[in-house]
């Protein structure tokens, strides 16, 4: 495998090119998602899934239900380090619901913040920003 072939350096080039296609424009004073951040998600979360803890697969993250891939606070926004959570299964990510509104992401975040402890989502951010 190739170095430019690896999983973390085609989702930061795969994230530039979606956001280009559907119009999200990359303001160049922001911080976009690189590849250390991409790795630092990947050591933090022991390659599990942000939100079911499945254990993702970064070899065929496109074709498999537990493909690793990156998830965004805010949908609308670019791939910017500030929007980017960390990593979740393909399956997870495809889910398409609203931040208000969706039972499912709600119902995740509530079991995933009591099973680390936390139970403010302010305080999981900066847990999760400062490790």
């Amino acid at each position: 495998m190739r170095k430019s072939d690896r999983w973390y350096n085609r989702i930061v080039r795969d994230s530039k090119h979606n956001d280009n296609r559907c119009g999200r424009e990359i303001k160049t004073t922001l911080p976009y998602i690189d590849t250390d951040t991409l790795l630092e998600f990947q050591q933090m979360q022991q390659n599990k899934c942000w939100y079911c803890q499945c254990e993702m697969n970064w070899m065929e993250r496109r074709s498999s239900k537990n493909g690793l891939t990156l998830e965004r606070d805010n949908n609308k926004l670019p791939h910017y380090k500030s929007n980017c959570v960390g990593l979740c299964c393909k399956s997870c990510n495809s889910k398409k619901y609203s931040t208000d509104k969706g039972l499912l992401k709600r119902y995740f975040c509530k079991w995933r913040d009591l099973a680390l402890g936390i139970h403010y989502k302010h305080e999981l951010r900066s847990a999760c920003y400062t490790n």
